[in-house]
């Protein structure tokens, strides 16, 4: 009996802990949470917490795209070029005779359209062999080229011709308290961690992100699974455009010039909560992080060069934890 006892107090501690090293993330979250509503008590107002999650979408969805991407061992740099086009795209077409009236119709051929830059894509890297960060760089700058003429280097707002609907998934809230665009979050996320985490096309991406030498001899094609995230990272940055279109009520050519450092951010805070993982929920739990610390150093009056600081020290940070959990990981396989 007493040797018993003397180990129950041991596993509920290594339980702990391991909880708290698995959970982290969100308990950090929570933390910073009341952390600044102490600071700020207008920071636990509902309405201002909606509107993080609101914001964290944006970073959510777009963050969904480069783990799907980067899960098969390759990179996106052209997701800012892809919201800023798409976003262009539906506010000049829709202002198109042919196409007036007719969101839906603009809205899928936007989303055709970004499947069509991911196949580019992957042209690039699988076809002709040009390294992916390489590949996609280049393919961002022609992609902002076209975004910028469509828009003709001018910020595009509220057009007389756009129908009412334009701004309904950016500003609308259900019961007048949940906004439509934290639903798309939910939704679209709860799909992809179903495809990513429980359906074997999904997993096959992870698995040649892992080890595409050994998917080769599985009869997995690595080729295909990286069109196959090349393809989910392009749709999903023009889901995050029309969506925040629809916030902005227009589009300018700057619009998603800072989404690939947020995806990335997200995509590393979220790796860690899986030993290094590339990892769905834990990119939108980054997602969400990043949103509340810029609103709150914005509600306390910070200046502009402590939020850089502090999202920069979050990569660095998070980026560090990830290559040692992976050191880690490797030595314990071996």
């Amino acid at each position: 009996m007493m040797i018993i006892n003397k180990i129950k107090p041991e596993k509920s501690k290594s339980k702990i802990t391991a909880n708290l090293s698995r959970f982290w993330l969100l308990y950090f979250t929570i933390l910073l949470i009341i952390i600044f509503g102490i600071l700020k008590p207008a920071f636990f107002v509902p309405r201002n917490l909606l509107n993080i999650l609101s914001s964290a979408c944006l970073t959510g969805l777009a963050g969904m795209g480069i783990t799907c991407i980067s899960a098969a061992g390759e990179i996106d740099f052209s997701i800012g070029a892809q919201v800023t086009f798409s976003a262009a795209m539906m506010g000049v077409v829709l202002k198109l005779p042919l196409f007036q009236g007719k969101y839906i119709l603009v809205l899928l051929l936007t989303l055709a359209a970004m499947v069509v830059f991911g196949l580019i894509n992957s042209f690039l890297h699988n076809k002709i062999g040009i390294p992916a960060f390489i590949a996609t760089m280049g393919s961002s700058y022609v992609l902002q080229g076209i975004a910028k003429n469509l828009l003709e280097m001018k910020t595009l707002r509220a057009d007389p011709a756009w129908p009412d609907c334009f701004t309904f998934l950016g500003q609308t809230y259900v019961g007048g308290i949940v906004p439509i665009s934290l639903i798309i979050l939910v939704v679209v996320g709860a799909a992809m961690y179903f495809y990513t985490e429980y359906t074997c096309s999904g997993r096959y991406i992870f698995a040649v992100g892992v080890n595409a030498n050994a998917c080769k001899y599985l009869g997995i094609d690595s080729k295909i699974q990286k069109r196959k995230g090349f393809i989910l990272c392009a749709v999903l940055g023009g889901v995050t455009g029309i969506l925040m279109g629809s916030m902005q009520n227009g589009a300018t050519i700057t619009l998603g010039d800072d989404m690939l450092f947020q995806a990335l951010t997200a995509l590393m805070l979220g790796a860690t909560l899986k030993k290094g993982v590339y990892n769905v929920a834990g990119t939108i739990l980054g997602a969400v992080l990043i949103t509340i610390i810029t609103f709150g150093v914005t509600m306390l009056g910070a200046p502009p060069y402590v939020r850089d600081f502090t999202k920069g020290g979050i990569l660095v940070i998070s980026v560090t934890l990830v290559t040692i959990l992976r050191s880690r990981s490797v030595k314990s396989v071996n």
